[in-house]
């Protein structure tokens, strides 16, 4: 039950990240929120929040953030279009690299839920513009991804659709079909937020990569969030190679 728990999001000022923190708190979990914008934070979420100032780029207070917590959501990224690869490396990549330190400082032994995206390891016309508008974003969200699985954390990492602000009836399809970034596998901000919630709440998430995409037709059912997690192979990870 995470109404017993205490959830570190990490990205949760807006998008995906603030609708998981809004999910959360409604059924009665702790939230902790690590924000570079404390003000800004504070406009979108209640006074039950609490928020630890800090910048991934400057993280000296991540490892504050991770005391007493259970899971970790991460969601944050540059949203500026367009922008520099440096920009992308320093924030996202180097941003995991730093939080994976913290949470080994601060013993941490929860989930991590990541947000990454369809398309990361299928190269179609649209990844390859988005790399070219937002400095080479998918390449370095598999890399994080790499963090992350080699990390020895238990994770789940959530390649999201095409990430749209309308909702819709359609139930979440989860799969390991590594879809290519096209329009017709898209996926709402709130359905996203509610896998990323979901991956941490069921067992049967963990040590997963798996795509999250509105089902096409509305016919059928997927079943519960713990079947349809069960469905998904684990990871198979290949240890990095080191000089000896």
């Amino acid at each position: 039950m995470l109404n017993e728990k205490t959830v570190l999001i990490i990205g949760a000022t807006q998008g995906t990240g603030l609708e998981a923190a809004k999910m959360l708190r409604k059924e009665g979990a702790a939230v902790r929120i690590f924000a570079r914008n404390i003000p800004k934070a504070r406009e979108v979420l209640d006074d039950t929040v609490t928020i630890i100032g800090g910048d991934l780029r400057d993280p000296k207070r991540l490892p504050e953030a991770f005391e007493g917590a259970d899971h970790l959501i991460f969601t944050a990224g540059v949203t500026k279009r367009p922008c520099s690869e440096e920009l992308i490396r320093s924030t996202e990549f180097e941003g995991m690299k730093w939080t994976l330190e913290a949470a080994r400082e601060a013993g941490f032994v929860g989930r991590i839920a990541f947000l990454s995206s369809i398309g990361v390891t299928n190269p179609n016309w649209a990844s390859r513009l988005l790399n070219k508008v937002k400095g080479n974003a998918l390449k370095w969200r598999l890399a994080i991804e790499d963090l992350i699985r080699e990390s020895g954390f238990d994770y789940a990492i959530v390649r999201a659709g095409y990430l749209m602000n309308s909702v819709s009836r359609k139930q979440i399809s989860l799969s390991q079909t590594e879809f290519a970034l096209e329009l017709r596998y898209r996926i709402g901000r709130k359905e996203a937020a509610e896998v990323l919630v979901e991956s941490i709440r069921n067992p049967q998430a963990g040590r997963k990569t798996f795509d999250a995409v509105r089902k096409r037709h509305s016919n059928g059912s997927e079943g519960t969030w713990a079947t349809r997690f069960a469905g998904l192979k684990e990871d198979e990870i290949v240890a990095a190679e080191t000089d000896e």
